[in-house]
């Protein structure tokens, strides 16, 4: 898990850091999109963990497996391709888009993370 974790700031800082001197450095508020993305994922991911422990099997059937390794892979891959998309959106004026994806994702995953904690 500490290692998904470490992965995940690395792809935050990856996408955050400006490209070249004229980009506009983030600032802590234009981070906070990324920052739900990564809590969500890692929070769903967590509860995922701990609802295996208990008995529960994976509901989604892309990833219908008790093994957390592939469902890791799945959400470290679906991260990358979110955050990039949001990057892409912010550097073509459509900032707002970018931090509406971000939020988006993040409460829909705390909200299966939410979901998960119950599951027995």
């Amino acid at each position: 898990m500490t290692k998904v974790l470490i992965a995940s700031i690395f792809l935050i800082l990856m996408v955050a850091l400006p490209v070249s001197a004229q980009d506009r450095p983030m600032t802590i508020f234009d981070m906070a999109p990324y920052a739900a993305v990564v809590a969500g994922n890692v929070a769903d991911l967590q509860t995922t963990k701990a609802a295996f422990a208990r008995g529960a099997h994976e509901g989604n059937g892309f990833t219908a497996t008790t093994n957390i390794l592939p469902i890791a892979l799945y959400k470290v891959s679906f991260m990358t391709g979110t955050m990039l998309a949001m990057r892409a959106l912010e550097t073509h004026g459509h900032p707002r888009w970018a931090k509406a994806i971000g939020y988006f994702d993040g409460g829909a995953t705390f909200w299966a993370a939410w979901h998960n904690r119950g599951v027995k």
